[in-house]
């Protein structure tokens, strides 16, 4: 029992010394039509909890055909993105956790549906 309090304790611990918060920048592009026939883009300014296991912040890339998500689980910069149909037949990520030393590193996720003729693009930057 004393072994499993220290364990929750240390876990408890690093946690709260992880904690922290970012502001990041989610600008989507959605283009419709065989040739640009309408382009639309749209920027959202967020602050996001810095959590190793937590969910993150949900938002619609394409309501209501595909879903995204945005975690920052590393202090040290970055941002893990993934995006997904309702019907979770596809689902897509890009993880730019890994790269130290850029904070500011850019997120690109693309979606595009050739038969409903519409492109979208998710692009995140963290500070």
């Amino acid at each position: 029992m004393r072994s499993f309090c220290v364990v929750f304790l240390l876990v408890l611990l690093a946690e709260t010394a992880y904690a922290g918060s970012t502001a990041c920048t989610i600008e989507k592009t959605t283009t419709t039509g065989f040739i640009v026939e309408k382009r639309t883009a749209s920027t959202e300014k967020i602050t996001i909890e810095m959590k190793p296991s937590d969910k993150g912040y949900t938002f619609p890339l394409l309501s209501p055909e595909v879903w995204c998500e945005l975690r920052v689980p590393n202090p040290k910069g970055g941002s893990f993105l993934s995006c997904w149909t309702p019907d979770r037949k596809i689902e897509f990520s890009s993880n730019r956790t890994l790269i130290e030393g850029e904070p500011k590193k850019m997120n690109t996720l693309t979606y595009t549906d050739e038969k409903k003729h519409f492109k979208a693009q998710v692009t995140v930057t963290c500070e």
